[in-house]
């Protein structure tokens, strides 16, 4: 049973090396302008830590190295990176080296403890199976303590990624008219499977080392499986999405600003420019019919009046008092109205005047029809006409 145990997992953390090695080439090298450094980094940290797991619980490398001990908090380093890679995705917002030092902090203690502990245990301290065991005179309370700073880390970074998450998601109006190709709920998953994911190590840990309720040194054999399975999935979901979340830096979301009219407070945009950004819109949308590209975004709207995306955003809220997803499918729907009472359209099913009008789904064309008209499209011509 052991020698089988040992075999998938060195199987399957092989597999994660490969994966998380090939994946890192594939992002580092991708033809995108906007790469996103931070998956780079979380991809690598993976791949760092699943040749860790297999060098440490194969025996390879002294439990007692420094080697071994600087490797046994990395998991204090995926949340960090897989956070800052989710903000990157979400905001594309630069932060300064003071701000992300933060986010390295708690590993860089953690590192500097262990090495004073390398230095002054004389080679008691050690990794072994994946375990921190300390010299024999350690009090309990620093034994217990030692899996807290990760277990913390871990949460603390699952709800601050939720977070961010949801801001994202509300501020989605602002910039895009049709969401259907923009698929947020596998990233919050996945978040909330790596807050499981910590939790359970902990409590694994606790249960038994301190119980004894089971074999211990399968602990981090199972660690490093789900690592493997995070990685290839996440890789894929991201790959297969990636174009939604490369916006170029000019029209890069602000979410910090993207609350209320307030945000608007220190703005150098004059009346008069928004009138005249206004009137362009206006034209653009009613003469141009841009609104009949399902795939408008408030950056393309932007480029075609050569005008920033704040300044159009803040137009379309202060002086219009709508957001870019109310006005361009509030057109869709006039146009929608008159092709439902046009007899040439007949042949066209509901679903056929969504499309001609810019939607991307029947239920979205449905959902915005009955939030204006205050009825279904179905309801509306049969009544009209």
């Amino acid at each position: 049973m052991e020698q089988l145990s040992l075999s998938i997992f060195n199987g399957f953390t092989m597999a994660g090396i490969i994966v998380g090695l090939g994946l890192s080439i594939f992002v580092g090298r991708s033809p995108y302008a906007f790469r996103g450094r931070w998956i780079l980094y979380w991809l690598v940290t993976i791949t760092l830590h699943q040749l860790y797991f297999f060098l440490n619980l194969n025996q390879i490398i002294p439990g007692s190295s420094l080697f071994s001990l600087l490797g046994f908090p990395l998991a204090m380093l995926h949340m960090p990176f897989f956070y800052l890679n989710i903000r990157e995705l979400m905001v594309q917002e630069a932060m300064g080296w003071r701000r992300l030092s933060l986010h390295l902090l708690p590993y860089t203690i953690y590192g500097i403890y262990l090495i004073y502990l390398y230095f002054s245990s004389d080679g008691e301290a050690m990794v072994v199976r994946g375990f921190l065991d300390l010299p024999a005179d350690a009090s309990p309370m620093i034994k217990a303590w030692n899996g807290i700073p990760m277990a913390l880390s871990g949460v603390f970074y699952v709800g601050w990624s939720i977070r961010k998450l949801l801001q994202y998601r509300k501020a989605m109006p602002t910039f895009y008219t049709n969401f259907e190709g923009i698929d947020l709920a596998w990233i919050r998953r996945l978040i909330e499977l790596m807050g499981v994911l910590f939790i359970t190590i902990f409590l694994l840990i606790i249960l038994g080392r301190s119980f004894r309720l089971f074999e211990v040194q399968y602990v981090f054999r199972y660690v490093s499986l789900a690592l493997t399975f995070f990685t290839a999935y996440y890789a894929y979901r991201y790959i297969k999405q990636i174009e939604i979340f490369h916006l170029r830096k000019e029209t890069a979301l602000n979410l910090a600003t993207a609350e209320a009219n307030s945000k608007y407070a220190n703005s150098s945009l004059t009346l008069a420019e928004m009138e005249t950004i206004q009137t362009a819109i206006v034209k653009v949308l009613e003469e141009e019919e841009a609104y009949l590209d399902e795939e408008l975004t408030l950056a393309k709207l932007a480029s075609q009046l050569a005008v920033s995306s704040q300044k159009v955003s803040e137009t379309l809220n202060r002086s219009m008092q709508q957001s870019f997803y109310d006005v361009v499918n509030a057109y869709r729907i006039e146009r929608a109205k008159s092709l439902l009472l046009d007899p040439a359209y007949d042949h066209l099913s509901i679903e056929g005047i969504a499309y001609e009008c810019g939607f991307k789904s029947r239920s979205t064309f449905f959902k915005f029809f009955k939030k204006v008209v205050g009825c279904t499209p179905t309801a509306f011509k049969k009544a009209k006409r």
